[in-house]
């Protein structure tokens, strides 16, 4: 007897091997999405840091205070940064697509006598 086709259990397998790839696909696809809006979310964290540092260094009594003991933190709001030009336009955080609270603040702290300014848009 001449047999032409495939079985049910052939089928079945290479069904199973069909979904078992593609689920592989969308799990990997799913980690690289994630590890993109992480790392737009730690780029969007070092401007408004940046920012920060230039906003600090165009206020001389801020550095003076921070330095000189007078003040163990300084609170800079996101809204100050764009009042000054220093951030164009709304931020978006990439991982919820909600804009970015303009009053959050970053808080600038000496460390080693040397000003770190820090941010959580987590």
């Amino acid at each position: 007897m001449n047999k032409k086709g495939f079985t049910l259990t052939e089928l079945l397998i290479v069904l199973v091997l069909i979904v078992g790839v593609s689920t592989m696909s969308i799990i990997e696809v799913i980690n690289l999405q994630n590890r993109t809006e992480q790392k737009e979310l730690e780029r969007i964290k070092e401007s408004i840091e940046e920012a920060t540092d230039i906003y600090i260094n165009d206020n001389p009594e801020l550095i003076s205070d921070l330095l000189n003991g007078r003040k163990t933190s300084n609170c800079t709001r996101i809204s100050d940064l764009q009042n000054k030009g220093l951030i164009d336009g709304k931020l978006i955080n990439p991982k919820t697509n909600i804009e970015i609270d303009n009053n959050l603040c970053v808080t600038s702290t000496v460390v080693d006598g040397i000003i770190i300014n820090q941010i959580n848009l987590e």
